[in-house]
C-alpha cells in the first residue's frame, strides 16, 4: 500500500488554489442559472442567483445575471433598485435597455442599447436588441439597417431574422417577413419563434390553413408551452373548426390555468355558438387573470349594446338606457387600455352619442 504524504501548500500557493475554487463555484452557479434561464425557470434562476450573492456580493457574474431574470420576471422596481450603481460597461447598459424596454420607455432604451453596442461592437445582443428598440420607436429603416449589420457580421443569428420578419410584417411588408423567415427556417428548422412568426404572417395574408398548420408545428417544437397551444386554437377558430379549436384552447389552459388569452378565446367559441351568457362569463375570467385585456373589454361592450336592445322591437332606435351605459363602460376600459384600438374608440363615441353626451363623444371621433 503506498501512503500519500501530506503535501504543505505554500501561502501563495493556497490562495491560488482558493481563487480556483471560488471561480469554480460562480462558474457552476451560472452555468447552472443560464440552464434555467434558458428552459425560461425564472423564479428558480432568480432564487438560485440571490443564494449566490448571500455568499459572495462581490460576484459581478451573478449580479448581472440576477438582473436579467428581474426585468425578465417583471421585477422592475428590484431591477432599477440593482441599476441604480452598476458598472457603465456594455452587459450593464444592455440591461438597463432591456428594464426601459420592459417598461415601454422605448425611446431610453433605444439610447443604452446604443451605448451597450458602441461599448462594445462586438457585443450582439445589444445589437440586436438596438434593432428591435428602433422598430418600436418607429424608426423602422434604422431598425432594418441594425439589423443589416448585425446578420452580416452573424448570418446565423435567427433573433434578428426573426426581429426583422416581425417588423416588415407590422409594416404590411410580408413578402420581405417570409423571406427573413425563410433564412431563419434554414437555420433552424423547428426553431419555435420562426414557427411561430409564419403563423402570425401567414394569418395576416389570410392564408389560413399554413397558419393553423406552423402553429402546430410551434406546439410540436414546444410542448408544454401554454401560448402554443392559444396560437393554434385561435388559427382553428379562424378556420371554423370550433371543436378542434376548443380541444387546443382546453389544453392551452391546463398547461397555464393563469394564461388570459385561452379563456377568452374560448369565449369567442361560445359566442360564435350563440351561448352569450358563458361567452360574457369566459370573458370575465379572462379579465379577471389580465384586466389589461382590451379586446376582452370590447367584446363585454358588444353583448351589453347587444342586450340594450329591447325585445319585441325591431327598430334599431329601441333600447334600454342601462344596457347602453354598460356598453360605453366596457368600451371606455378597452380604450383606457389601448387608446389606438380604434373600433373600439368609433363605439364608445356611437354609445355615448346614443346617451346624448355629445361632447365626450366628439373625443373619440
Amino acid at each position: 500500500m503506498i501512503r500519500l504524504r501530506k503535501m504543505r501548500i505554500p501561502r501563495a500557493g493556497a490562495c491560488f488554489v482558493l481563487c480556483l475554487a471560488a471561480a469554480a463555484a460562480r462558474a457552476g452557479v451560472v452555468e447552472q442559472g443560464l440552464a434555467l434561464e434558458k428552459q425560461e425557470r425564472w423564479a428558480d434562476a432568480r432564487a438560485l442567483y440571490e443564494s449566490r450573492l448571500r455568499d459572495a456580493p462581490a460576484d459581478a457574474v451573478a449580479a448581472l445575471r440576477l438582473v436579467h431574470v428581474l426585468v425578465s420576471l417583471g421585477a422592475t422596481a428590484e431591477a432599477e433598485s440593482r441599476l441604480a450603481d452598476a458598472p457603465g460597461d456594455a452587459p450593464w447598459f444592455n440591461e438597463r435597455g432591456r428594464l426601459r424596454f420592459s417598461q415601454g420607455r422605448f425611446a431610453e432604451a433605444v439610447k443604452a442599447f446604443a451605448a451597450s453596442a458602441e461599448k462594445d461592437p462586438g457585443f450582439v445582443d445589444a445589437a440586436h436588441n438596438l434593432g428591435v428598440a428602433q422598430s418600436s420607436v418607429g424608426d423602422s429603416d434604422g431598425a432594418r439597417a441594425t439589423f443589416g449589420r448585425v446578420l452580416a457580421a452573424h448570418p446565423d443569428f435567427l433573433r434578428s431574422w426573426n426581429a426583422l420578419a416581425a417588423m416588415e410584417a407590422r409594416l404590411g411588408r410580408y413578402d420581405d417577413a417570409l423571406k427573413a423567415l425563410d433564412r431563419a427556417r434554414a437555420i433552424g428548422p423547428r426553431d419555435y419563434e420562426t414557427l411561430t412568426n409564419f403563423g402570425f404572417v401567414y394569418g395576416e395574408m389570410d392564408r389560413l390553413t399554413e397558419s393553423a398548420e406552423e402553429f402546430r408545428k410551434a406546439c410540436e417544437s414546444k410542448p408544454a408551452s401554454a401560448e402554443a397551444r392559444n396560437n393554434l386554437g385561435r388559427a382553428l377558430l379562424r378556420l371554423k373548426r370550433p371543436d378542434e379549436a376548443e380541444a387546443a384552447l382546453q389544453e392551452a389552459r391546463r398547461l397555464d390555468p393563469k394564461l388570459a388569452t385561452p379563456i377568452f378565446n374560448l369565449g369567442l367559441i361560445e359566442e360564435e355558438r350563440k351561448h352569450l351568457a358563458a361567452a360574457e362569463a369566459r370573458y370575465r375570467e379572462a379579465l379577471a387573470a389580465d384586466p389589461g385585456l382590451a379586446e376582452g373589454w370590447f367584446r363585454l361592450g358588444n353583448l351589453a349594446l347587444a342586450r340594450s336592445q329591447e325585445p319585441g322591437h325591431e327598430s334599431d332606435t329601441a333600447w334600454s338606457e342601462s344596457g347602453v351605459r354598460q356598453a360605453v363602460e366596457s368600451y371606455g376600459r378597452a380604450v383606457a387600455v389601448n387608446p389606438v384600438y380604434n373600433e373600439a374608440r368609433y363605439n364608445l363615441a356611437l354609445t355615448l352619442m346614443q346617451l346624448r353626451r355629445l361632447d365626450e363623444a366628439a373625443k373619440h371621433v
